[in-house]
């Protein structure tokens, strides 16, 4: 077999996989099934390939592993779920800040409960910064949160071997130790150093950018800067892989060769570079996969063998599947390893149409830009071609726009990062630094800009960022590969495999056309409202198919960040209204991200507070019309979707929204029932806040949804209403939303 580990690693890789997304139960089944199929195979089968049973040997073994990993591990560690635990551990990993939220990797020392696992790895989640490092102890209580064994969230932890999330019970003390020196605290440090210094150089902007770029660190990047490099296929710059070490060991290797002519020393010289850049970039699933290729690149060097791309990326697939069974499930791993394995099998042929279809002469003055453009262009299409199922599977999106801008901007992006990390490095040197940091950072600021406006401008391009987040696009994308692997077996070697080839691409893209009308068709049928989690205000949507009205943005940085998250996932693209009661937080702390990120058609706020000149601000970036809330009402044609703001005596806004035959009544906080006019006494669903409102008997609605800054708060608020003779009462949850449908006569709601 020529290449053994490319087999074995690939096929393993791709079985993890499956292992993963399918649980416990059908990783036992296909344990039998392979065993079954390998014992015929070695007895029946005489003529057999050679890489057969290897590969039905390698996914034996997969499926073991995995079964064993689930039950031992993973098992064990999901029985803290939902507890409130004393605990005390050490931080294993660098601590990280998201949408206003504190983040620690603890691994356990103790436990104190006899019947629980002493030795966890989990994610502390806290609302203040409990001003801890890489190292130090902390003896704390936690509650951990229960969650879906097999969804994204979970999967994507445990690929890093966090297998719970705990968070911070209100008021809970903490006592911190401070740890001891080691050298990965001492890596994280400098890799905190290096984003505080790129962000004096550059700017908060262009600062955040780099850091992202060169850590994959991308908390100081703004967030629609963010999406639009998200929207344009370019956020693989911000996964730290083999682009960014491959430019890297290059510059190194051009350094050290002007130092010594000797290749293998400069090859030995490079192997601990690799090992720091992938310690500087935190270990991260992707720079695992290209760090382990780049060493056994090195290594070959130095020993004088031939290296083999494909039997290598199969070999880093093996070791890190053993290593951590559940790695197979980040996606940003998957990406990389189908991104690398389509380059290394298909640049060369494609590159070689290209070359055919657009000739040059080789030696004239304009092919040193038609050839790095047309290479550009085939790593952009087999790499979007490879992780296009991934990113539907996984981000439920696709960038059609993706290979116009990576050659447009991974040039730029390549010298953004090396000359501003370079810059930045020079930055730190005492007294000269800052000088020549600035004259170096010059050339780095405007390759650094030119990437931020030009993604800016392909953003706007119909396609880029298109949503596919439908419920049968995992069926499809499974049926499809299917599909062509059917056609590759009976077709792939004819002569005309052209004309079939052509037919299964027309009969998946039918299929797909099909499945996305009939969806589309019964979505446009139906509506919802959904009440978000909120940590002290109210945030609702009202959808109808692809058209959306949000009524009020009253809620933290997180919090908004999941809702905005679930809009999308309901293929959102046309959010029609913002409505905005009155300019209180109660109502606005996360209007303006909406309004950037969804560009309403129309928002309604009132002209008082000190969030008006924000929120009108973001309203002309978009270009929504603006009109006053006071006595507003709305209707949108053709979708069942309405709203009515009224004021009262004591100049409290509520709403009264309709959608779907589904009436809701948006309660003001403090706001008194008495005051509201008969016709607004009876709704299907009445939404307040834990703060609560006045004379709340007063209201007859068929149930309740109270919202609250965490989940004793609002079961607090929760059980005063029940008190007061108040039935059917819901609270939103903390991070999660209320789904309330129309269900016959009646209404349905459900939790999520």
């Amino acid at each position: 077999m020529k290449r053994p580990f490319a087999v074995v690693g690939i096929t393993y890789l791709i079985a993890q996989t499956i292992a993963v997304l399918c649980g416990l139960a059908v990783t036992t089944a296909l344990f039998c099934m392979t065993l079954l199929c390998a014992l015929v195979v070695f007895v029946l089968v005489k003529e057999r390939p050679a890489w057969l049973m290897p590969a039905l040997l390698s996914c034996l073994v997969c499926f073991g592993m995995s079964c064993g990993h689930r039950m031992l591990v993973v098992r064990p560690a999901q029985a803290l779920e939902g507890n409130t635990v004393l605990l005390s551990g050490r931080v294993c990993e660098a601590p990280y800040e998201s949408f206003g939220r504190y983040y620690y990797i603890i691994e356990t020392d103790r436990i104190l409960r006899d019947d629980m696992p002493q030795t966890v790895r989990f994610r502390l989640s806290s609302s203040r910064d409990l001003d801890i490092v890489y190292g130090d102890g902390i003896y704390t209580e936690v509650s951990f949160s229960s969650r879906e064994e097999n969804s994204a969230a979970a999967r994507s932890l445990r690929a890093d071997g966090v297998m719970l999330t705990g968070y911070l019970p209100y008021n809970a003390m903490t006592e911190i130790t401070e740890g001891s020196p080691s050298l990965y605290g001492w890596i994280i440090e400098l890799r905190n150093s290096f984003g505080t210094a790129a962000s004096r150089l550059m700017g908060d902007e262009l600062g955040g950018l780099l850091t992202g770029m060169f850590t994959g660190d991308t908390s100081g990047i703004d967030k629609l800067t963010l999406a639009r490099f998200r929207d344009c296929g370019l956020s693989h710059l911000f996964s730290v892989s083999g682009l960014h070490l491959s430019i890297l060991t290059a510059a190194l290797t051009v350094l050290l060769r002007r130092l010594t002519s000797n290749y293998r020393a400069t090859a030995l010289m490079c192997l601990p570079f690799v090992l720091f850049f992938m310690a500087f970039s935190g270990f991260s699933m992707s720079i695992r996969r290209a760090g382990v290729m780049m060493i056994l690149a090195l290594i070959a060097a130095v020993v004088r063998r031939e290296y083999d791309p494909l039997n290598s990326l199969g070999l880093a697939a093996l070791v890190i599947c053993l290593l951590n069974p559940c790695a197979a499930g980040d996606a940003g791993m998957l990406m990389s390893f189908a991104s690398t394995a389509g380059i290394i099998t298909l640049y060369t042929p494609v590159s070689r149409r290209l070359r055919r279809m657009v000739r040059f002469d080789p030696k004239s003055r304009t092919a040193f830009i038609v050839r790095p453009v047309l290479e550009t262009i085939a790593t952009s299409v087999i790499a979007q071609a490879f992780t296009v199922p991934i990113s539907i599977l996984c981000f439920g999106e696709m960038s059609l726009t993706a290979p116009l801008a990576n050659v447009i901007c991974i040039y730029p992006a390549a010298i953004f990062m090396m000359i501003g990390a370079l810059a930045t490095a020079v930055y730190c040197i005492p007294f000269v630094g800052a000088i020549v940091g600035y004259i170096l950072m010059l050339p780095a600021w405007i390759a650094g800009k030119f990437c931020v406006v030009i993604t800016g401008l392909i953003a706007l391009i119909p396609g880029s960022g298109l949503s596919v987040n439908y419920p049968f696009m995992g069926i499809f994308v499974a049926g499809t590969i299917v599909l062509f692997c059917v056609w590759y077996v009976n077709f792939g070697r004819e002569k005309g495999r052209g004309y079939s080839f052509g037919l299964s691409c027309v009969l998946a893209l039918e299929v797909l056309l099909f499945s996305a009308a009939l969806y589309n068709g019964n979505a446009m049928l139906s509506g919802k409202i959904t009440v978000y989690g909120s940590d002290s205000g109210i945030m609702t949507s009202l959808t109808s198919g692809r058209q959306c009205v949000v009524i009020g943005c009253g809620t933290d940085s997180y919090r908004g960040w999941l809702a905005s998250e679930r809009l999308s996932e309901d293929n959102i693209t046309d959010l029609l209204a913002v409505a905005l009661p009155d300019c209180s937080a109660h109502y606005t702390e996360y209007a303006c991200e909406i309004i950037e990120q969804y560009s309403p058609e129309a928002v309604f706020l009132s002209d008082d507070g000190s969030s008006f000149e924000l929120i009108s601000r973001s309203c002309g970036m978009v270009d929504a019309d603006m009109y006053h809330s006071r006595s507003a009402y709305y209707s949108a044609d053709g979708c069942g979707i309405s709203f009515r703001i009224y004021r009262d005596e004591d100049d409290m806004d509520w709403t009264w929204a309709e959608c779907d035959g589904v009436t809701m009544l948006i309660c003001p906080e403090k706001g008194n029932c008495l005051l509201l006019p008969d016709e607004y006494l009876r709704p299907d669903v009445a939404l307040m806040s834990a703060a609560g409102v006045v004379n709340t008997t007063a209201l007859e609605p068929t149930a309740i949804v109270v919202t609250a800054a965490n989940n004793t708060a609002a079961s607090r608020a929760v059980s005063t209403l029940e008190v007061r003779g108040m039935e059917n009462v819901f609270a939103a949850p903390d991070d999660g939303c209320v789904i309330i449908e129309k269900a016959g006569s009646g209404i349905e709601i459900t939790k999520q």
